[in-house]
């Protein structure tokens, strides 16, 4: 019993060392995969590259994003356009507002407050 038990260890660990190690002669390598040059930088395999509204990877030699959108406070200064109602006004634009000065900036839209008289009649 005791010999059957000492050849089958030695068998099993022959076997988990001819799976798990090197074979002499032969050399592992992993794959390459290209690097990608963004703003003249260079950004190697899955490393983020810089967006401020969407998340971005170098994807051998591609970058590649998921699309988030941008918050209008992400966006740079002075280009959010502005959602009234259901239009979309691009920053700078006066919006629709008879009585009011509005317009739109950054994402925001900013109004002046006047009374306003349709037919002679305060509203």
């Amino acid at each position: 019993m005791y010999v059957a038990v000492s050849l089958i260890m030695v068998g099993l660990c022959g076997l988990v060392s001819d799976i798990v190690g090197a074979k002499p002669g032969i050399r592992e390598t992993a794959p390459e995969f290209s690097s990608c040059r963004i703003n003249d930088r260079v950004y190697q395999h899955l490393e983020r590259t810089p967006d401020p509204c969407n998340r971005c990877w170098c994807s051998n030699g591609v970058e590649a994003c998921n699309r988030r959108g941008c918050p209008s406070d992400l966006r740079p200064q002075g280009r959010a356009p502005c959602v009234v109602g259901d239009r979309v006004y691009p920053h700078g634009q006066r919006t629709g507002d008879p009585c009011d000065r509005c317009q739109c900036f950054n994402g925001h839209e900013l109004c002046t407050l006047n009374m306003c008289y349709i037919d002679g009649v305060p509203v």
